[in-house]
């Protein structure tokens, strides 16, 4: 997503919100963790609207040349033997911190987002 022109960020950002509020729905309001998932839950949609707004009209998905936003060189990330995973690290930062939140153990462990 980092690394798609503007428009595009912007028309996945409502599919963004559904797949939120689905995480939220996996949520058990009764278990002493509820406030926490939930806050890192709201701050990954802002991390979403922050990374949906930011100017580019430039398409580098392939991970081939700069990023169009901040300049980053590195945007091919990933394990050996398997296809790269294209993004902008410094892009992604206000969605990577509440990701980690979610993938902790007290964020119930949702690491498949």
């Amino acid at each position: 997503m980092s690394l798609l022109p503007t428009p595009e960020r912007l028309a996945l950002l409502p599919r963004c919100r559904t797949l939120c509020d689905e995480l939220l729905s996996f949520t058990d309001v009764s278990k002493h963790n509820y406030e926490f998932v939930s806050k890192a839950v709201k701050a990954l949609y802002v991390g979403c609207e922050a990374l949906a707004n930011l100017e580019s009209s430039e398409n580098h998905t392939d991970g081939i040349g700069t990023c169009p936003v901040c300049g980053n060189t590195n945007l091919a990330h990933g394990y050996p033997g398997r296809p790269p995973y294209n993004y902008c690290v410094p892009c992604m930062k206000p969605f990577l911190l509440a990701r980690g939140q979610l993938g902790s153990l007290q964020g119930m462990g949702f690491s498949a987002i």
